[in-house]
């Protein structure tokens, strides 16, 4: 794929800024993932957001140790509830790719500057618009959700409000 400067420079020659999501709730879906690492080494996956206006924002999301929560957050609101290779890049296009997600983007102060960020991901108001899909739904109905209420379950956490007089 050729790249071409001039998709990122205006006209008196300064830079444009990607149309990236503002501050707000927003309906989104997974465009794109990688898999990475923190400067801490922890491993993360580095997932891209979109939306049909063109706009986008990454989230770094941390799986693995207790941080491992930031990931689990996206698993739920794509309603996937099974065990997932993320090195299998079709196993994760199955359980986060195109599903309605709501994601909010906050305002936060890291090493000293504001900065824009994908702060919470929740499910989106009605649901991701997708049937849930797992790997035990291709041979029978597979386990039910992980509840505080059923052995080895874990509670829920709350998710930030949703309300949809102010999604945009």
């Amino acid at each position: 794929m050729p790249f071409d400067p001039n998709d990122y420079r205006n006209r008196e020659g300064g830079r444009t800024a990607p149309n990236l999501f503002p501050l707000g709730k927003f309906i989104a879906q997974v465009t794109d993932h990688e898999l990475g690492e923190t400067s801490g080494g922890f491993k993360q996956m580095i997932v891209t957001f979109g939306d049909d206006k063109g706009r986008s924002r990454k989230a770094w999301l941390i799986y693995e140790g207790a941080a491992g929560f930031q990931f689990d957050g996206l698993l739920q609101a794509c309603d996937w509830n099974e065990p997932l290779d993320l090195e299998d890049v079709q196993a994760v296009r199955d359980a986060i790719y195109d599903k309605d997600v709501e994601i909010v983007v906050k305002n936060e102060r890291y090493a000293g500057n504001d900065t824009l960020k994908i702060k919470w991901i929740n499910k989106a108001p009605g649901g991701t618009g997708q049937p849930s899909r797992t790997p035990a739904d291709r041979h029978a109905s597979g386990p039910p959700p992980r509840d505080a209420h059923q052995p080895g379950g874990a509670p829920r956490r709350e998710a930030a409000p949703v309300g949809d007089d102010d999604l945009f």
